[in-house]
């Protein structure tokens, strides 16, 4: 069993109408916790209650990789969705060019979105032409800066390396080879 956040409020705010950006998150970048962010353009149409850091649920692997941890305009991604694309297109070994939906929607997550280092800690930049569908996003480099779909993939690996099940496998192989 795997270790995953609760994000059931977002999903069920979504239901009633679509969220333009969240992300799930749960893992530490530049010194602060990330867990959830926002941008709603319907929040007059329903409210969200945005779930707690420690809310968290167990599901076996296949609900671990179908969660969904991205969305743009109320388009999901699954977190098993953004480890392929990182690998098959977003600077993995198989770099290339989206072709379907799901890819075609990270990849505009990518430009429109990043997470920057501040004096402070962790800024979240929204390129709000992009958002708006007005323009087309670049991608923007900065060494200070991770993109979405990078900082869901560390909060996989940290959900994994946090999850009991996964931790006692470890003791097990560590006390088998000791």
């Amino acid at each position: 069993m795997f270790q995953m956040p609760d994000n059931r409020p977002v999903y069920e705010a979504s239901a009633i109408a679509p969220i333009g950006y969240f992300a799930s998150g749960g893992v530490e970048a530049f010194g602060v916790f990330f867990r959830g962010t926002v941008l709603d353009f319907n929040a007059s149409k329903r409210p969200i209650v945005m779930p707690s850091a420690e809310a968290m649920e167990l599901g076996r692997l296949d609900n671990f990789l179908s969660q969904n941890v991205l969305c743009l305009h109320g388009e999901w991604a699954t977190r098993g969705d953004v480890i392929k694309h990182v690998a098959h297109i977003a600077s993995g070994v198989h770099s290339g060019t989206a072709y379907d939906e799901i890819d075609k929607t990270l990849s505009k997550i990518r430009r429109s979105v990043w997470y920057s280092k501040t004096d402070e800690g962790l800024s979240t930049t929204f390129d709000m032409h992009s958002f708006r569908r007005i323009v087309e996003p670049e991608f923007h480099y900065s060494p200070d800066a991770i993109d979405p779909a990078l900082l869901e993939l560390l909060s996989t690996i940290f959900y994994l390396f946090k999850s009991e099940d996964v931790l006692r496998l470890e003791e097990t192989v560590r006390q088998e080879f000791a």
